[in-house]
């Protein structure tokens, strides 16, 4: 099931970066037409209409260029790409699987308030106990709003995922550094840890995702970040 694209409109294909006009769809491909040449002083350009898969197309605004961001499809790629789950419609996660999801989120809060401290153990300790109370008090919020029917279970997600990622984007505007090159960095990692062909590398015993020969020299996230968090400051120091 595909979300379709109205004639006219602008697409990037994330496998080519080429980004042009929508012309029309032919089954599970749209056609689109790219600028091969333009001259703006003249009026004139050259086209060209090509086929592209609809999985690998994604809305494109031209006067952004470059600073298009769009962390939905991103991820949405790494969920394919790895086997992941990847909804096309309206869909509540079970509660197995939201336990899951839960699980990623909190060791990443753990090593964010572990990170706060320079990672000194008796201030995480400290900080992880407020966050278990923290969690408790949650909880009983909840328990004090009493049950709901069932049919309800995708709008409470909803809103309690969407509100989690506007105070997740607060935390970073306290930060003051741009998400985007960063997100990119991680995601380009995430994406590098598939094979030669495109297919996950899978431990035969653990079942664990594995990392290819020389990931962590090329495309280890910490390094890059560090990098860009400097690029970030020294333009900020010049004013730009």
């Amino acid at each position: 099931m595909f979300t379709k694209f109205k004639n006219g409109s602008f697409v990037i294909d994330i496998k080519t970066k080429k980004s042009g006009k929508v012309i029309g769809q032919e089954g599970a491909y749209v056609l689109v037409e790219v600028i091969l040449e333009q001259n703006k002083e003249e009026g004139t350009r050259t086209t060209q209409l090509i086929k592209v898969p609809h999985v690998n197309l994604r809305p494109y605004n031209p006067k952004q260029n470059n600073k298009v961001y769009k962390p939905y499809f991103d991820v949405m790629e790494f969920h394919k790409a790895f086997g992941h789950p990847v909804a096309t419609k309206p869909t509540q996660i079970v509660p197995e699987r939201a336990k899951q999801r839960a699980d990623y989120l909190v060791e990443e809060l753990v090593e964010f308030l572990w990170a706060s401290v320079s990672g000194d153990e008796h201030q995480t300790e400290r900080l992880v106990n407020d966050l278990i109370h923290s969690v408790h008090k949650a909880k009983n919020k909840c328990f004090a709003k009493g049950s709901f029917p069932s049919n309800e279970i995708l709008l409470h997600q909803t809103d309690a995922l969407n509100d989690i990622n506007y105070i997740n984007y607060g935390s970073i505007v306290e930060t003051g550094v741009n998400p985007k090159p960063v997100f990119d960095i991680i995601h380009q990692a995430n994406m590098k840890k598939l094979d030669e062909n495109g297919k996950p590398i899978i431990d035969a015993t653990t079942n664990k995702i594995m990392k290819p020969e020389g990931w962590e020299e090329k495309y280890k996230p910490e390094p890059l970040i560090k990098k860009e968090i400097e690029s970030q400051l020294n333009k900020a120091k010049r004013g730009q």
